[in-house]
């Protein structure tokens, strides 16, 4: 745990029947590891106008559950549509533990190439 960065990292690989990957695992406070748009609700992700290249969390390098019957094709994860309901859906998340005084961590997960290990 680093203070500072108010944060937690391990780095484990994958059993080698799933290719012996490694995976960094991240936790902390929601506020450390997130756009802060994303925590306080700013207005930016709420207004029509918000420009893609401004979004905290592109769909390349953020990290969701989709289950297999919900993907009916490729695109699924480059929707802004699908993207920005899981961001109004954290934000009323974090919104309602914080009205009720309770502490909130993220989790996060990151398949990394062998180069970014070295």
């Amino acid at each position: 745990f680093d203070s500072e960065r108010k944060r937690m990292s391990i780095l484990l690989r994958s059993p080698p029947e799933l290719g012996s990957l490694p995976i960094l695992f991240c936790k902390g406070a929601d506020s450390a590891m997130l756009d802060a748009d994303v925590c306080s609700g700013g207005q930016a992700l709420l207004t029509a106008e918000t420009e893609p290249s401004r979004m905290p969390m592109p769909p390349k390098r953020s990290l969701s559950t989709v289950s297999e019957d919900d993907v009916d094709d490729d695109d699924v994860f480059a929707s802004d549509e699908w993207e920005m309901e899981h961001i109004y859906g954290l934000q009323s998340h974090l919104g309602e533990f914080a009205s009720e005084g309770l502490r909130t961590l993220v989790l996060a997960m990151r398949v990394l190439t062998e180069d970014e290990c070295a």
